[in-house]
């Protein structure tokens, strides 16, 4: 027995295959249970996409302008990473991700991408110096292409002087969610930067409507209130109030200094 499992059985070791016999079957005995039997495998395939989803309905997933451009630029800085395209490797956070320059390129990425998709006919034609479609909505903006490839206001604003390009050619945003975000960035910033409180004559008022600024919540969901009671200092300038805000349907009054205050209405 032994030498047979050493040497296998004789007709195999014939030099006439045909004196084997005929062909056997010989079935496995539990293929379930034996480990050195290869399990069977199931491949999947992924077919891409022939419309593939818009980027603006990518963008939609973020609730701020700034979180947007961050997270953009995170992962374009990363691939670039993985590319050698940059000193960088693999993922990581890079601060170099922040800088002015990176988060302006950015910007223009995006409004490209949301321009390319709702001024499609609009930017084929003016690339191709024909005239635009009949029907389009920015025909009466003599609109062009700058430099970085962004669509801006045009006709006789072009002769003025004196000002910069944002404002005598400003960037043309379609309606949408991209849009949204630019607005509440700029306005409430600039709401900020209107107000220094440093005079008597913007003093508040009872009655008027504020926004109170909290440091772990996003500017644009900053609570609403009403002025309830200014209170004066001993130089008869306002520096705090007391606010009466509505939340979670309760009213709530707060002390706060105007610092934290953004003023909306008088």
């Amino acid at each position: 027995m032994l030498d047979t499992w050493l040497t296998g059985p004789e007709q195999f070791c014939s030099k006439d295959l045909t004196e084997i016999g005929p062909e056997v079957d010989y079935p496995l005995v539990s293929p379930g249970e034996d480990k050195d039997i290869r399990p069977e495998v199931s491949a999947f395939k992924a077919d891409l996409s022939e419309n593939p989803t818009p980027m603006e309905d990518r963008f939609a997933k973020f609730s701020s302008w700034d979180s947007l451009l961050s997270a953009l630029s995170t992962l374009r800085h990363v691939s670039a990473s993985y590319r050698g395209s940059n000193d960088c490797t693999g993922w990581h956070l890079c601060q170099n991700t922040k800088h002015e320059s990176e988060l302006k390129d950015m910007e223009h990425f995006i409004l490209r991408c949301v321009q390319r998709q709702a001024f499609k006919a609009e930017l084929e034609a003016i690339e191709g110096k024909h005239n635009l479609p009949r029907n389009s909505r920015i025909q009466d903006l003599s609109p062009y292409i700058d430099d970085v490839g962004l669509l801006r206001v045009g006709g006789r604003l072009n002769n003025l002087q004196g000002s910069g390009l944002a404002s005598l050619n400003p960037v043309i945003v379609p309606n949408g969610h991209v849009a949204t975000l630019l607005w509440r960035a700029t306005y409430l910033e600039s709401l900020q930067r209107r107000r220094k409180w440093c005079s008597s004559k913007q003093n508040l008022k009872t009655g008027d409507i504020v926004l109170l600024r909290e440091k772990d919540v996003h500017r644009n969901m900053w609570p609403l209130g009403i002025v309830e009671r200014p209170i004066e200092s001993n130089d008869k300038l306002v520096r705090k109030a007391v606010i009466r805000v509505v939340k979670d349907g309760k009213v709530t009054t707060y002390t706060r200094p105007i610092a934290e205050m953004v003023l909306l209405l008088e």
